[in-house]
């Protein structure tokens, strides 16, 4: 009883640690907006067998919750992100944790998983780390108009140190350091549409007769105008699909190649130039050369801002059906009956309700359920790939595991140099020779029949599915984050010390120093 007091009391304390480590975390109530956002896809996702989130649920998770709430890919948790070393993962950040804490995971953290409370708590950590990040652009754009952060700015030089966060913000240093205003509308067609958006952000901040801004002002609305951004820039999504919806996708969300071409070539246009290899490394294109809509939309060569920790991309659209879903549900399975009336039901941005489903979608989702025991796992890939199908436009075809590499621009061009990377006019050209027509012969194009659970359905002592070093990974990074932005190191040590009866003083046990704040610039 002792024992199992002493691990609660631990857990505890090691979260009032973090959470009191991020004051203006709480102060700003983001934490609990988190936590409100978690709470149905929490309930709705598989436990393990203490009823909490194992490793990949837990990023699958994160993920989920950054683009719901500002269109953000942490690198490192999207979907298809590479997990070559589980022992030390990745791209959220790549520092080794002290060895007390990993200590402490491992053999209290780690054996049971994390709560609707702990995962949100690693979300609001994993966002803090994002406006340190974002404090240091602004330190940049500080010197680079040469102004000092303990003076007061006024309202021409609030916009010009905007200007230039945005700048940096937008595009990569060496290439935001060269150009003028004036040259950033040729590099960045959507940037006046930015500085409208930044400047409306900007007086919301702006009260009563106060025209001067403090650099902690300053700081809150960058902020804000990273929160808000993705939001803002998804617009242009939404304007991209319906331009791709009008060359010709028959309702399926797909478009010949050939057609996908079309604009650049009748309005040389610099849209939709991507060449057939890299749109099938992206997983953008079908083995019939069809560009896939909403996989498109939401591959990396349409992500705007990048920092050191995340993407700004085009927002799933799936995210909110997955999510009404979920909430209406529960639990991690369905059945037929209740997925189908739901769906029914259930309309989208291009998709009415109610609506009968056709004979082919109500097979296919009887077939999958036949997989497991007469339920539909909500997370599992055959109901993704269910769902792309019943909302072609908006939900992406799920790819197999390991079936397509997605890079971004930047990685291709490091890999390939300047070569494949866009279509040459010569291969537009032939390609648009071709027929454009789609065959519609069979109700459900392109289905996979492979299977894939986040969790799967059998009890994970038994069939050992839960990986321990896999979950130890995962928290042990988050974990790393916390100690590299936290001040108070020594009081996590204390809550050690006070689990394991010991004192530090008395068996030599070092402390590693650790600073106030990381600006990962």
């Amino acid at each position: 009883m002792n024992e199992r007091m002493s691990e609660a009391e631990l857990r505890q304390t090691l979260l009032d640690e973090i959470e009191g480590a991020y004051g203006s975390v709480n102060q700003r109530g983001r934490l609990i907006s988190i936590e409100a956002g978690l709470n149905a896809m929490y309930k709705a996702l598989p436990k393990n067998e203490h009823g909490k989130l194992g490793h990949n649920t837990v990023r699958y998770a994160l993920h989920r919750i950054f683009v719901q709430r500002h269109g953000w890919y942490i690198k490192g948790l999207e979907p298809h992100a590479p997990q070559v070393n589980m022992s030390s993962p990745t791209g959220v950040l790549k520092e080794q944790v002290p060895s007390y804490v990993e200590e402490l995971f491992e053999q209290r953290l780690g054996k049971q998983g994390f709560s609707l409370h702990d995962t949100a708590v690693l979300a609001a950590t994993i966002e803090h780390l994002i406006h340190s990040e974002a404090e240091g652009r602004l330190m940049k754009a500080y010197s680079v108009k040469e102004l000092s952060m303990s003076s007061d700015l006024n309202g021409t030089q609030m916009e010009a140190i905007l200007d230039s966060y945005m700048k940096h913000y937008i595009l990569s240093d060496s290439i935001a350091a060269k150009i003028d205003d004036k040259q950033m509308n040729e590099v960045f067609p959507g940037w006046p549409e930015t500085q409208i958006f930044v400047r409306d952000v900007l007086k919301e901040f702006t009260t009563g007769f106060t025209k001067k801004f403090s650099y902690t002002k300053v700081l809150e609305v960058v902020e804000e105008i990273g929160e808000r951004y993705g939001r803002f820039q998804d617009s242009e999504c939404r304007m991209m699909k319906t331009k791709l919806m009008g060359l010709g996708d028959q309702g399926v969300g797909r478009i010949p190649l050939q057609n996908f071409y079309k604009t650049s070539l009748d309005d040389s246009s610099f849209e939709f130039q991507e060449s057939p290899a890299y749109l099938k490394m992206l997983g953008a294109m079908d083995d019939q050369d069809h560009v896939i809509i909403p996989n498109y939309l939401g591959s990396t060569s349409n992500c705007i801002a990048s920092s050191n920790l995340y993407s700004v991309c085009c927002i799933n659209e799936c995210e909110s059906l997955m999510g009404h879903l979920e909430h209406e549900v529960g639990s991690p399975e369905a059945t037929l009956q209740q997925i189908l009336a739901l769906v029914s039901n259930l309309p989208s941005s291009t998709v009415e309700s109610p609506r009968k489903l056709s004979e082919g979608l109500t097979q296919r989702l009887s077939q999958i359920a036949e997989q497991h025991e007469g339920t539909i796992q909500l997370h599992s890939r055959l109901f993704a790939q269910w769902l792309h199908h019943a909302y072609p436009r908006e939900c992406p075809f799920p790819h197999v595991t390991g079936s397509i590499t997605p890079v971004t621009p930047d990685e291709w061009m490091e890999e390939h140099g300047n070569t494949g990377f866009y279509a040459t006019k010569e291969e537009m050209v032939e390609h648009s020779k071709r027929s454009s027509e789609l065959d519609r012969s069979e109700d459900l194009l392109h289905w996979i029949d492979d299977e894939e659970l986040l969790v799967p359905r059998v009890h994970r002592r038994k069939n050992g599915g839960f990986s321990f070093v896999a979950f130890m990974a995962f928290g042990m990074a988050v974990v790393s984050m916390v100690i590299k932005s936290a001040s108070s190191a020594q009081s996590v040590k204390s809550a050690v010390d006070k689990l394991q009866g010991r004192d530090s003083s008395k068996t030599g046990m070092v402390l590693p120093t650790f600073t106030q704040k990381s600006h990962l610039v």
